[in-house]
């Protein structure tokens, strides 16, 4: 179960007074629940606001550009960075749509602020990290005792394949008679030259083979957007969220995947912690089926860590691919299909998220944005 305090779990479900009529009832809940908080948490209220803004700006700008206009918030509403205040604007029975505006704006924004501090009182972003930072140089002091390795990976993204990745290869530039077991050292020619790319990996050694190592912690605004996506999918803790901490292993190959997991496994018993694999729901709709990724949970020192594992191939794919195996475009459709129609309704602000022609428009705004990072030239 989550660790958020059971008196905040009722904010997530008063999003069905933002768009609904003027009801004063209502604003004076959220008075009182802001009025009788602890002032540490009214600290938080406020940090959570002014962060929340910048956000929603930003997750608007990176997948739904093209109505960054249509989906601004309220004036009075956007320059405020007080949740009694915003209760205060919400508090007016006008029914023009400025009044409508301002008063989902306000509530909308308050709300969600609270939502986001609650997650965070009992389990803040900054304990999360401090964890990761720990579990993080394990791993790399404790797992990973050799030294780093750059390579240059090369790949060939096929056009008539969503730019997948079919073939690379895998060269260290400071030593020409570097090889990895399984992966040529060049491309063959054959292979058109404009959909071959090369890029830079620097890699941990394991018993000289390769491992690329990265890590995350979930900021707290993602955190509640994994919420939504709980709540959407029916879990029955949507605050549950397990995976705010998480790391990756990008390996050459399965057959080092696979060994890799093992040896990860024995070095987690002796450091006194726990390894599980992922177990994931089958009926899951929101993992694409294109998204080849190995995970384990696993448990250290009262926390728990999402570790993932990938072959260099699918790792690159997820990255460049123009179909749901590119985590952006996951994304994508996650703001189409709950963010989106969550913080920017079509009630009132008109676009209406599910409709196909919508759907299909802002899905496609991300491809160019795909193949310019992908074509991008490296100084």
């Amino acid at each position: 179960m989550s660790r958020i305090a059971p008196e905040f779990r009722q904010v997530l479900e008063w999003c069905a007074d933002w768009t609904a009529p003027y009801d004063e009832k209502a604003i004076d809940r959220r008075r009182a629940f802001f009025r009788y908080a602890a002032p540490e948490r009214k600290i938080f209220f406020a940090r959570e606001l002014v962060q929340l803004k910048r956000e929603l700006d930003a997750l608007k700008e990176k997948y739904a550009h093209a109505y960054l206009h249509d989906l601004e918030l309220e004036a009075m509403v956007s320059s405020t960075d007080d949740v009694e205040d915003l209760y205060d604007l919400a508090d007016d029975p006008g029914t023009t749509e400025v009044h409508r505006h301002r008063r989902f704006g306000a509530l909308m924004l308050g709300d969600v602020a609270m939502c986001i501090a609650g997650n965070e009182l009992p389990d803040s972003y900054l304990v999360a990290s401090k964890d990761q930072g720990k579990f993080v140089a394990r791993i790399t002091n404790d797992f990973f005792r050799e030294d780093v390795r750059r390579v240059v990976v090369t790949r060939f993204h096929d056009p008539a394949d969503h730019f997948r990745v079919k073939a690379l290869a895998v060269h260290d530039p400071e030593d020409p008679s570097f090889r990895v077991e399984g992966i040529p050292a060049e491309l063959p020619g054959s292979f058109d030259p404009r959909h071959v790319h090369n890029e830079p990996l620097a890699c941990r050694t394991l018993g000289g083979r390769l491992v690329g190592f990265h890590h995350r912690t979930k900021t707290p605004f993602d955190t509640y957007l994994k919420v939504l996506i709980r709540r959407q999918e029916g879990h029955p803790d949507p605050f549950d969220v397990q995976d705010r901490c998480g790391v990756k292993f990008l390996v050459p190959t399965e057959d080092e995947r696979d060994a890799l997991i093992r040896q990860l496994r024995d070095f987690i018993a002796v450091i006194g912690g726990d390894c599980r694999d992922d177990g994931r729901d089958p009926k899951n709709k929101r993992s694409s089926k294109h998204y080849r990724v190995v995970k384990e949970w696993i448990d250290w020192n009262d926390r728990q860590f999402e570790a993932q594992f990938m072959t260099f191939q699918d790792y690159y794919s997820s990255r460049f691919s123009t179909n749901e195996e590119n985590h952006e475009l996951y994304k994508s459709r996650a703001c189409r299909d709950i963010f989106f129609p969550h913080f920017f309704p079509a009630s009132l602000y008109g676009i209406r998220w599910a409709h196909p022609d919508v759907q299909t428009f802002l899905r496609e705004q991300k491809i160019p944005q795909l193949n310019s990072r992908l074509d991008a030239p490296r100084p």
